[in-house]
């Protein structure tokens, strides 16, 4: 028998009849006075009962079945009610919702709005509202309340010790199930971070590393310098130093040119006449004082090239890191 409390009134006197298991008509016996004062007390008690989130739902990840406690007779009843329920599965793409066999009816976060996959977590209660003009269930103040505004596969920085939630990870390039994250994987598409294998699939390898978006061409980040493809995703590259090599010092060898100034001296009998003539010694020359036909001293200049030679074959490593806050990185995974 059901428990028609959705067919009270807020008008006292349509009430006498308005619920078969309540009976408070003008005249009634003294002793159906308590029988339906504790109908009353039942018929409150489902209402309390479908709203505490306690009913876990049936069927599949976008076919949510209930059986409520009211037990409601049909969809013109049902409209402007409200049932809390508790996924028995997270949900699939576009969701639909059937309460007491009534009919399977879309479940939406708004009007003509369809759940994404993941919105609602298994084992996690939600409260939905039936409105029967439009034939649609409406999560009742669902994104007033919900902490997942992120979308499926979305990551941000994250200053807890451990995820908030099983809605999320840390990326550390950890295998999870194909089944149970079906919306993730089937996002991500087959070996995107790792070879799939064994119903599994790999989360991408966040820890230690900074993002760059993909680029649709290589120009910021190319092969060269960045060490990977930075036009596929999960692509990673750079490192936290950088040991130089011979080719990357400056050039080694070293050419300069030098000039040299050498003397000749030569060595003959002088005859030397006129008034005041005569040899004089000056440093590295002979100085014909005077006049003279046999006596000569020749200077030449002369270059020559020096070469200097580095020993160094390479350097030390130093570091390339820019200045960084080490903090947690979480994805959302359902």
């Amino acid at each position: 028998m059901g428990l028609f409390h959705f067919k009270w009134s807020r008008t006292a006197a349509s009430n006498a009849t308005a619920d078969s298991n309540v009976n408070w008509a003008e005249g009634m016996a003294p002793s159906a006075v308590n029988d339906s004062a504790r109908a009353m007390m039942a018929s409150a008690a489902g209402f309390r009962d479908d709203i505490a989130g306690a009913i876990t739902t049936s069927g599949t990840s976008t076919a949510y079945t209930v059986t409520s406690y009211q037990v409601f007779d049909s969809l013109a009843n049902m409209s402007g009610h409200v049932i809390a329920f508790t996924p028995h599965t997270t949900n699939g793409a576009t969701v639909t919702l059937n309460v007491d066999g009534l009919g399977a009816k879309p479940l939406r976060s708004a009007p003509s709005v369809e759940l994404a996959a993941g919105t609602l977590v298994a084992g996690t209660p939600y409260t939905a509202l039936y409105n029967n003009s439009d034939a649609a269930w409406y999560l009742h103040n669902f994104f007033g309340a919900n902490p997942y505004h992120v979308p499926l596969g979305a990551g941000m920085d994250y200053w807890g010790s451990s995820t908030p939630n099983s809605s999320f990870a840390f990326p550390t390039g950890q295998q999870i199930s194909q089944t149970t994250y079906a919306s993730l994987y089937a996002l991500f598409g087959p070996n995107k971070y790792g070879a799939d294998g064994g119903g599994l699939f790999y989360l991408p390898n966040k820890s230690g590393r900074v993002s760059a978006m993909k680029e649709s061409s290589a120009t910021r980040l190319t092969s060269t310098y960045f060490g990977g493809d930075s036009t596929s995703l999960g692509a990673t590259g750079g490192s936290e130093s950088q040991t130089l090599t011979l080719n990357q010092l400056p050039t080694g060898i070293q050419s300069r040119n030098a000039s040299f100034n050498i003397s000749t001296t030569t060595s003959s009998t002088a005859v030397v006449s006129g008034a005041g003539a005569g040899v004089a010694a000056g440093g590295n020359f002979i100085t014909v004082v005077g006049s003279s036909s046999t006596l000569a001293a020749t200077g030449t200049v002369a270059q020559d090239t020096v070469t200097s030679t580095s020993y160094n074959t390479g350097g030390t490593a130093h570091p390339t890191v820019q200045p960084t806050i080490v903090c947690n990185y979480i994805i959302r995974i359902i």
